[in-house]
Parts: C-alpha cells; sequence; structure tokens
C-alpha cells in the first residue's frame, strides 16, 4: 500500500535449508513515521514446527549491523535468544521500484545468496539451529550509510 521504499534497507530470505521446515525472513529499515524515521526491523525463524521472531515491535535488539560489498552480518537478541547472521552476497539484477511518482527507483537484488543462521538460547549457550539457506533473496539498497549509522 506504500508509494515508496524505506530510506535504506537489507532484506534477505533462505528458504533452501539442509534442514526441512526450515526458513527466515529478515528486514531492517529506515523507516518512515509522521515525518520523521526510526530503524525498524522484523525477522521470523520458522524451525520445524516453530516461529522465533525478533522484530523492534516485540521489544528485540539489534547488537551489530556490518555491510559490506562481499556480506551482511547481523546479530540480534529477544525473547531470550540470540540470532547470528551472515549473508554471502551475490551479484544482483536490478528491478524497478517504486518512488512518489512512478517505479522509478532501482532496486539491486539476487536470488544467488547464501544466508548462514545461528540461532542460540541466551544464557545457556544452547544451539537451536544451525544451517545455510542457499538460492536466498537479497537486497541491500537505498541510504546504507544513513541505515549504518541508525542501528549504531
Amino acid at each position: 500500500w506504500g508509494r515508496s521504499f524505506p530510506g535504506g534497507w537489507v532484506w534477505m530470505q533462505p528458504n533452501h535449508f539442509a534442514v526441512p521446515e526450515t526458513s527466515l525472513t529478515a528486514s531492517i529499515a529506515v523507516t518512515p513515521l509522521m515525518g520523521g524515521w526510526f530503524p525498524g526491523f522484523i525477522v521470523g525463524v520458522w524451525h520445524q514446527g516453530a516461529l522465533h521472531q525478533f522484530a523492534t515491535y516485540t521489544g528485540a535488539k539489534t547488537d551489530s549491523l556490518e555491510l559490506t560489498d562481499e556480506h551482511v552480518f547481523w546479530t540480534m537478541r529477544g525473547s531470550g535468544k540470540r540470532l547470528e547472521i551472515e549473508g554471502r552476497r551475490a551479484e544482483t539484477s536490478i528491478l524497478p521500484g517504486p518512488n512518489r511518482q512512478s517505479m522509478g527507483t532501482r532496486v539491486p537484488e539476487t536470488l544467488r545468496a547464501e544466508i548462514t543462521i545461528r540461532l542460540t538460547e541466551i544464557g545457556s549457550g544452547a544451539l537451536i539451529f544451525e544451517g545455510t539457506g542457499r538460492c536466498a533473496g537479497l537486497e541491500v539498497a537505498g541510504d546504507i550509510d544513513r541505515l549504518r549509522s541508525a542501528v549504531g
């Protein structure tokens, strides 16, 4: 329903893990709100019938976000769990995206990324899941410097 993309964002979604019933969707963005903005994120790890959620609205926190030309490193915590994500970027195609006037935004996206995740319990360090998703969708776009500075 929106008219444009956020100021800067990372989006990723791997569904091809070696362990069945496992997938990830994750996004973090400079999100507009009533004339201002905030760094918001929403992440879900589906693993063998359980949904592990991390989001701004649940009180989860980003511990670190590092973006390079080759990788995305993102670590967060919430609900007694820690999630570490490493995305290996791949060659992109340029897709059209909306801005206020037209589909004039250019968005680099790939479906060739690999995303490794490690989900653990905070405190005990017990491993819930670790694996690599292949053929993953990955976008790193917009004002990435603003996104980096927003999450500190």
